[in-house]
């Protein structure tokens, strides 16, 4: 194995770690291990390794409704969320973590109809599993 490839697999080792810890951030229930064995999942799958399985967790381990409110915005000081921004990224970002385009038009932004069909693609964890 050569050197660029080593440091690709540990690349993804970290951002398989990382990503295992911010998708159990909001759990109470936290520990050690299921971070690992999560992070261990995650990395499975980004190698496409047969060991990987489908599902990391049993479906009740998953911290469902567990949403830190929004900040919210003064209806007149909410921007327009334009796709291929900063902040269109954000927006798909919280979609991913359970958040919906209602919640973001509650609290932060304005989106139009076609910045939501596009948001609307990116599904949630929760929806997946």
């Amino acid at each position: 194995m050569t050197f660029e490839e080593k440091k690709q697999i540990y690349i993804i080792r970290q951002n398989s770690l990382t990503n295992a810890n911010v998708y159990w951030e909001r759990d109470d229930n936290k520990d050690e291990n299921k971070i690992l064995n999560t992070a261990n999942t995650f990395y499975n799958w980004v190698l496409d390794l047969e060991t990987a399985e489908k599902k990391p967790f049993k479906s009740k381990d998953i911290p469902l409704g567990i949403r830190k409110p929004l900040p919210k915005v003064e209806e007149d000081k909410k921007q327009w969320l334009n796709k291929n921004t900063p902040d269109f990224n954000l927006a798909i970002k919280l979609i991913m973590e359970g958040y919906t385009v209602q919640d973001l038009r509650k609290s932060k932004y304005k989106i139009g109809n076609e910045a939501a069909k596009e948001l609307n693609k990116f599904k949630s964890l929760e929806d997946v599993l």
